[in-house]
């Protein structure tokens, strides 16, 4: 209970938190029993990252500078992982589609700087970042918001191209 006294955080929120850093514990046991983990090296990163850090979460008081510096380094790493599956996805899914592909990758040229544009825009209405931690904060909700836009704007090409090139006779 001293997870609880250290946070402030209830019960409940400290099972639902345990239950979360459980499956994650699973699914890593399950990526690479099933021998995944050479198939998904991003999203195998990614969960190794997670493990580690609610390992280091249940051990290290939140309010030690040790305790920041760990979440500017898991957070970051969270980031470079996110980035990496997104790209490994849009590889995967263009893979069998080499026409597709080449010209997605032309695309990209655009769509990458206007999202990650996009996500910048809405920094001067954030508060001045005081410190690494948010710092870091905001670096990684400027970055998931460039990664979302990315997704939804290659998504809507991939479409655009289904039902521009693919469907005409």
């Amino acid at each position: 209970m001293s997870f609880v006294t250290n946070t402030g955080f209830t019960p409940w929120r400290v099972a639902v938190y345990a239950l979360t850093n459980i499956a994650f514990l699973v699914l890593l046991v399950r990526l690479v029993s099933i021998r995944l983990v050479r198939a998904y090296p991003a999203l195998t990163g990614w969960i190794v990252v997670n493990v580690i850090s609610a390992g280091a979460s249940w051990t290290i008081p939140m309010d030690f500078d040790s305790y920041r510096w760990f979440y500017v380094v898991s957070e970051g790493l969270n980031l470079v992982f996110f980035s990496w599956m997104v790209f490994q996805l849009c590889a995967g899914v263009l893979e069998s589609f080499p026409g597709t592909a080449s010209m997605a990758r032309r695309v990209i040229q655009v769509i990458l700087p206007l999202s990650v544009v996009g996500s910048l825009s809405l920094l001067p209405f954030e508060v001045t970042p005081r410190g690494r931690v948010t710092f870091i904060y905001l670096v990684s909700r400027t970055l998931m918001a460039a990664l979302a836009v990315f997704v939804l704007l290659i998504a809507a090409f991939m479409v655009w191209f289904r039902f521009v090139f693919i469907a005409t006779p």
